[in-house]
């Protein structure tokens, strides 16, 4: 999958090609649609917990309740280096797995993996990767049906619990 997320300025006559940055405001706005537009295509739930002039933030949940926050932060030490912290609410029994996931995933308990991205484009291709194994099932190991585990355990802010598990199974 090869997805070309740049944009094109103009220096003289030379056409160059300038990867986004979380550093320009504009391109912190392309960047927050393309990851919206890209968990939404995979079938992800995706809200803006922040939405400010110097930062977005995307909370994004996907199949049997995996999620992730993504953080466009101008004032970040790090631009451009984004961590992606993959988590399985404590709601669903589905886990990770580490075989196919392909990055670091906690041993303990396999609801929890982490990746890192250089600059926006790797973090497309990580981000979208992820959803879509979600998506087809293959993210997890097999025998986890990601229903809740009990009725007391908390949902997602923000969704409801039968919407939630009719548009997530």
């Amino acid at each position: 999958m090869a997805m070309i997320h740049s944009m094109l300025t103009r220096e003289g006559t030379n056409m160059q090609k300038r990867e986004l940055s979380v550093r320009r405001k504009a391109d912190r706005a392309v960047m927050a649609r393309k990851l919206e537009e890209l968990a939404r295509a995979c079938g992800a739930r995706v809200e803006r917990e922040i939405d400010l002039p110097h930062e977005v933030m995307l909370y994004v949940v996907a199949a049997r309740g995996l999620s992730v926050r993504i953080d466009l932060d101008a004032n970040d030490p790090l631009p451009d280096q984004h961590d992606l912290g993959w988590h399985i609410g404590h709601w669903s029994n589905a886990q990770i797995n580490a075989a196919v996931f392909g990055e670091p995933v906690s041993s303990c308990h396999q609801r929890k993996a982490n990746q890192s991205a250089h600059g926006f484009d790797d973090l497309c291709e990580k981000f979208a990767r992820v959803l879509h194994l979600a998506a087809r099932g293959e993210a997890f190991l097999p025998g986890a049906s990601g229903q809740s585990l009990s009725s007391h355990h908390a949902q997602p802010r923000g969704l409801k619990q039968e919407t939630f598990h009719e548009q997530h199974q």
